[in-house]
């Protein structure tokens, strides 16, 4: 239903250009949360060697980006942590290098919610039988994140023995939607 306007309560300024902010009602003022921007993005420092037939979280500890301050840089974590008021979907994205993988092995990258593997938040590559490959491995989802969920990068693969993740290829970030 229609409010009837009488008077000079504000149409005459909406009728010339000169309404405020001032002017309008403070109920349809949107919160500040609603407009903060919450993003992140990291990469690795230096290479990292993964061990043969164990998840890795990787050593994500150099910050190119983060708006709310709410990644984990320290040793052990390497997380992002939705900061309070910040719940909602995330579009978080990764990706790595693998080297000199052997013929017929598995590189394989995994985000995890809360340490907890995601469906659709894995990506698997085998090399070919032909000889050692770089396994180049990137995945993109969305998540829909409570307040302080983490979010973290593992890497797995099976060759047998160590093998080194490419510091200048592997990355993890995202930001909410």
């Amino acid at each position: 239903m229609a409010t009837l306007i009488s008077g000079s309560t504000g149409v005459d300024k909406i009728q010339d250009g000169t309404i405020t902010n001032a002017d309008i009602n403070a109920s349809a003022a949107i919160a500040g949360s609603k407009l903060q921007e919450i993003g992140w993005g990291v990469k690795m420092s230096a290479d990292y060697t993964a061990s043969s037939g164990a998840w890795h979280y990787i050593p994500l500890d150099t910050e190119l980006w983060d708006t709310a301050s709410a990644y984990n840089s320290s040793s052990g974590n390497y997380k992002f942590v939705v900061p309070s008021g910040g719940a909602g979907r995330y579009l978080v994205t990764a990706g790595m290098e693998m080297t000199s993988v052997p013929a017929d092995k598995i590189g394989q990258i995994s985000l995890r919610v809360n340490g907890s593997a995601q469906p659709g938040s894995s990506q698997r590559d085998y090399t070919l039988s032909g000889g050692n490959d770089d396994i180049k491995l990137t995945i993109t989802t969305i998540f829909n994140l409570a307040d302080n969920d983490q979010v973290q990068m593992t890497v797995y693969q099976n060759s047998g023995s160590d093998q080194t993740i490419a510091s200048g290829e592997t990355f993890f970030g995202g930001s909410r939607l």
